[in-house]
């Protein structure tokens, strides 16, 4: 019997055991999402997630050399994140995005992955270290470490008795938002940020992971550590990964070392222009700091040393904390890179690359963007490699490979890019500009040297690129370059070149200062921040490569000193600016008092008590922290949408517009008309802080019963129910005008417009609606009539109504909004002492023009008066 007919079952039994015990863990991790703990629900959930999948992925790819070897599970953390996103997202869009049916697809998935590696295995690698010697595993766990309390720090919300400290990124409340809406609303989620209009159309895949890891771990979870635990692991992950792939292409974990240093700890030069920055802002907020430490303490993010519409490059170690998403994206690039350099079988990455793409694009859309068009470049380049030396064979099995994968991702995109390419994508954002060079403080000796003309803006482009990046842009190029001349056989060469090239060329081009917008193309700042972050990881991992072989230079002695020097002064700043924003972004809010004092927090735990679910409490920038911490801590959808909230939104106009709703909600002096700018922002709960009470708004007309009802007070805050008033539904049409009546009510305690003269305890608020423009100034015939049908009074007047910040008439009213008029009952029909019926109808007394009614559900009388209802004695 040969060898072979002997192992055959044996290797078959071997696969099938593992199948069992990857069974078995599977439903051993679903049964530990269920412990209320949190430190077992979430490591199992995570393990579900992300683990699991990754690992037999690694395995099928032929990668696999043992589940405790630290490769294989760097490897498997970040291959969690190609085929999990995806699979949830298309199961999250046919059965719905609940727990039961989360745990299932996760199950399913393993399931699936698993019995694929027994039906079609892979080999086995043979382990690896990933580092060399006792001082390296040190240096190594030092920096992961450094990392990992650098990334937490920012998250850290501390609560004291004199209030809350929040985390106070700007970034935060999106993330925070999109996360929670999917966790709250399912896939694709609903927009919280603008009064539920429409589905959230963002690359919400890491958003998706943080609201299926916060909902697998049920109810002793939160978005805010689901959010935290996912950025460690995804910054840890990330810095892993360029450690690897740094370490297979240098071959040595010593220069691999030092690319993980430059990818988690150095920086640009911006944190020079910094310093004299926040002494400046130091004066101006808190000048008793001056003369003490504190002076040089950093209190702001560095990139703030620039105007806001300047194109200004964060750090990795930024990207990491503000953009996780993106930082995500790069996980996947990195993981590309690493599989199509060790991946022994390429026809099954031919497999899995569709959905490796499909997860960068779920991620980050402009990375996406940079890969694919470094993809098709070096396709061509391979392409036309081939056919120069006639092996035209391989040519066409080369661009058959691409077209198969640029096909079969066409296909699984399609959920995708049918909300990324709907009438709600986001559009909107920031045009980018080089700063110019005449503008450069430094440079102020020369600035009459410097005019506008083409030499100068390449120096302006030169000169920002350098300060923003600092020894990695030199480092970067210099390392890379001096790669190429000593190596010359690296697969993954070309691939580094198409990516400083595109990143670069793609920022410039959209940071070029032109009005997009003209031409129905405003991209958000994705593209002045984001695009670039491919670039930056190059540029770490051949400045470690530089530094690691500095010493190697040959050239004179004088000269090495002087740029020795040099090097070291860079890498120094470089150090700092990583040291500055760690401050900045998270310790600098403990020297100030809480952003949110006890009083505010306690009214956002009563939120939860007194308002609705899914309820939207209004205010405006008088009460900054309201707006900004109301989801995070009452679980409510912003009142106001600002800073990074704005790039989700695809109509400015209209965004604009609701700003000054509710600026005239809060400025209005009468009731009712607040009242009307409330209901058009769908509004169902009212916020007032101190701010806002010192701004002297005619708070006091919140105190009308008949409109709001307080639900809440700790002065000086109050929430107040907007009430739900019977004046949304259309009970009559009036014609040929098209102008619909919607509704009464009787307001008890009416506060009317400037020019009346009445004393009328009570008034009638009719509510009406334009279905098209109108041309004419409408009267309204109100007719109070007795059980014998006799007029007892009479409140006839022109139809007026607050629209576009004026009281005005009809015809200058818009479509499609909801109009409240009011006018004071007459004295004869208060004093009636029997019900009277109301009867009304419109007409144009210029000439006498009567509206036919339409009606289903109320009465018309005789003499075409509309009976809306019964005035009480």
């Amino acid at each position: 019997m040969r060898s072979g007919d002997t192992l055959a079952p044996l290797l078959g039994k071997l696969r099938w055991e593992h199948l069992s015990v990857i069974l078995l863990l599977i439903f051993a991790c679903a049964g530990l999402t269920f412990v209320p703990s949190v430190v077992v629900s979430y490591p199992a959930a995570w393990a579900l997630l992300v683990l699991l999948p990754g690992m037999q992925l690694t395995r099928w790819l032929g990668l696999y050399a043992g589940w405790r070897e630290g490769r294989t599970l760097v490897l498997s953390a970040a291959a969690g994140l190609v085929i999990t996103p995806s699979w949830l997202h298309w199961v999250g869009l046919g059965l719905g995005f609940n727990r039961w049916t989360v745990l299932g697809a996760t199950v399913v998935l393993n399931l699936a992955l698993g019995v694929l590696n027994v039906i079609f295995p892979a080999g086995v690698r043979r382990r690896g270290s990933l580092v060399e010697n006792r001082k390296q595993r040190v240096a190594f766990a030092a920096m992961l470490l450094v990392l990992a309390v650098a990334v937490i720090i920012p998250y850290v919300e501390w609560h004291t008795e004199a209030g809350v400290y929040p985390v106070e990124m700007g970034d935060w409340f999106k993330h925070y938002g999109v996360a929670w809406s999917i966790r709250h609303t399912g896939v694709p989620p609903i927009n919280v940020f603008f009064n539920y209009q429409g589905t959230l159309v963002y690359y919400y895949f890491y958003h998706l992971m943080v609201a299926t890891l916060n909902l697998l771990t049920g109810d002793i979870s939160s978005i805010h550590l689901s959010f935290t635990i996912w950025v460690v692991l995804v910054a840890i992950t990330f810095a892993l990964l360029c450690y690897l792939l740094a370490r297979r292409v240098f071959g040595q974990a010593s220069v691999a070392l030092w690319s993980l240093f430059c990818v988690i700890s150095v920086g640009g030069l911006d944190v020079i222009p910094m310093l004299p920055h926040n002494q400046e802002t130091l004066r101006r907020t808190m000048p008793e700091v001056l003369n003490s430490w504190l002076a040089y303490f950093p209190m702001q993010h560095v990139d703030d040393w620039s105007p806001a519409n300047y194109l200004r490059l964060s750090t990795l170690y930024v990207n990491t904390i503000w953009v996780p998403q993106h930082v995500s994206g790069l996980v996947l690039l990195l993981l590309g890179l690493y599989w199509l350099r060790e991946v022994p079988n390429q026809r099954r990455l031919l497999m899995v690359a569709p959905f490796l793409l499909l997860s960068i694009l779920g991620h980050s859309v402009w990375i996406a963007m940079v890969i694919l068009a470094c993809l098709g470049i070096h396709a061509l380049l391979q392409i036309g490699s081939a056919c120069r030396q006639h092996k035209y064979d391989v040519a066409l099995r080369i661009g058959s490979a691409y077209l198969i994968v640029a096909l079969v991702l066409g296909v699984i995109s399609l959920p995708l890019m049918r909300e990324y390419l709907s009438p709600n994508a986001p559009n909107s954002g920031i045009a980018f500009e080089i700063p110019l060079t005449r503008e450069w403080a430094w440079l102020s000796p020369f600035k009459s040297y410097f005019s506008d003309t083409p030499v100068t803006r390449l120096l302006d482009l030169l000169l920002h690129y350098f300060w923003e990046l600092g020894v990695l842009l030199i480092g970067g190029i210099a390392g890379l370059w001096w790669f190429k001349k000593r190596v010359h056989s690296e697969v993954l060469l070309s691939l580094f070149w198409l990516l400083l090239l595109i990143s670069f060329t793609a920022i410039t081009f959209f940071a070029s200062g032109r009005l997009w917008k003209a031409e129905g193309f405003l991209m958000n700042n994705d593209l002045g921040l984001r695009a670039i972050m491919p670039a930056q990881v190059v540029l770490a991992l051949f400045t470690g490569y530089l530094l690691a072989h500095w010493h190697e230079v040959s050239i004179r002695r004088w000269l090495r000193r002087i740029l020795s020097g040099l090097l070291v002064a860079f890498v120094g700043l470089g150090v700092l600016a990583f040291i500055w924003e760690v401050c900045a972004m998270g310790v600098s809010k403990y020297l100030k008092p809480p952003r949110i004092d006890a009083i505010t927090y306690r009214a956002f735990q009563a939120m939860k008590t007194y308002t609705e679910p899914f309820s939207i409490v209004r205010h405006l920038v008088y009460d900054d922290n309201a707006t900004l911490y109301q989801l995070t801590f009452a679980q409510r959808s912003p009142g106001v949408s600002l800073g990074e909230a704005v790039v989700l939104y695809s109509n400015t106009d209209n965004l604009l517009y609701q700003l000054g709703l509710r600026r005239e909600a809060l400025k209005n002096r009468l009731p009712i008309w607040s009242y009307q700018a409330l209901r058009e922002l769908r509004a169902d709960y009212l916020y007032i802080g101190e701010r806002t009470r010192k701004a002297g708004l005619y708070l006091e007309k919140f105190d009308n019963p008949t409109y709001y009802e307080k639900v809440y007070e700790e002065y000086p805050i109050a929430i107040y129910r907007v009430r739900k008033l019977p004046l949304e539904r259309m009970q009559a049409r009036f014609v040929p005008a098209g102008i619909r009546y919607m509704g009464y009510i009787i307001d008890e305690a009416p506060v009317y417009p400037l020019g009346f003269r009445t004393t009328s305890p009570k008034a009638l608020v009719t509510a009406w609606w334009l279905e098209q423009p109108v041309q004419q100034d409408f009267t309204v015939y109100i007719h109070f009539l007795s059980p014998e049908g006799k007029v007892v009074a009479q409140a006839d007047h022109q139809l007026w109504s607050w629209a576009n910040q004026k009281e005005c008439p009809t015809s200058q009213w818009q479509t499609g909004k909801l109009y409240l008029d009011i006018i004071p009952i007459p004295s004869e029909a208060l004093q009636a002492g029997t019900p009277l019926r109301i009867g009304i109808g419109l007409w144009i007394p210029q000439n006498s023009e009567y509206q036919r009614i339409e009606t289903t559900e109320l009465p018309v009388d005789e003499y075409h008066r509309l009976i809306i209802g019964t005035l009480e004695p």
